[in-house]
């Protein structure tokens, strides 16, 4: 057989111009909704055995909307920078406006609260050594917004990678929160109604002998 040789030079170029990331919702969730643009060049050197990168990929515009969680992320950017055999996460932020629906609006109407929380990250990763560490800082942020639940945090967590072990900390608080209990009780079966859980069901008959 034949096989290329590790030490084979390697030489290559990948161009990125992606006008619209509306194609992407579907990654997210069924009725999600997201757009941007995604514009670089990264070029591919080194050998089969030792590959090199150098380049960078930009983000513009970016936009997510997850409805069923209540994540929004507006005017969002993206900066990765690659070289040798590091990926750098230089800027990855979002912006998101408050938006509390009524009953939440009223709930957490005494506290003091931005026109917009804010969420960014940066970090980097070598494919080398395979480790690498990545921050997620928020400020204000509005992470779910329902009409059952409002919550927007402040803090800074961390990601750092050794191969294949992850370990995260963080530091969080709470700006405000809010969470509805619905005005009725969760609904119940009536008191006639057997529930076949697969288990055998007791007899709850009883007999009784008449002479004739």
């Amino acid at each position: 057989g034949w096989e290329i040789s590790p030490v084979a030079p390697l030489t290559g170029r990948l161009d990125v111009d992606v006008p619209d990331l509306a194609w992407t919702a579907g990654w997210i969730g069924p009725d999600a909704q997201a757009g941007g643009r995604l514009l670089g060049r990264v070029a591919l050197t080194g050998t089969r055995r030792e590959p090199t990168w150098e380049g960078r990929i930009d983000g513009t515009g970016l936009v997510i909307r997850e409805p069923a969680t209540g994540f929004e992320g507006t005017q969002g950017t993206l900066a990765i920078s690659f070289r040798d055999h590091e990926l750098r996460l230089e800027k990855f932020a979002f912006d998101a406006p408050w938006k509390p629906t009524g009953e939440a609006a009223r709930a957490i109407g005494n506290v003091k609260r931005p026109e917009r929380g804010t969420l960014s990250a940066e970090g980097a990763f070598n494919a080398t050594t395979k480790k690498g560490e990545f921050r997620v800082k928020s400020a204000g942020y509005p992470v779910t917004q329902l009409t059952t639940r409002f919550l927007a945090v402040t803090g800074e967590s961390k990601a750092q990678i050794d191969g294949p072990l992850i370990a995260v900390t963080g530091d969080l608080r709470a700006d405000a929160g809010w969470f509805g209990v619905p005005a009725s009780a969760a609904p119940t079966v009536a008191d006639d109604v057997i529930v076949d859980r697969g288990e055998p069901l007791a007899s709850t008959a009883t007999s009784e002998r008449i002479r004739l």
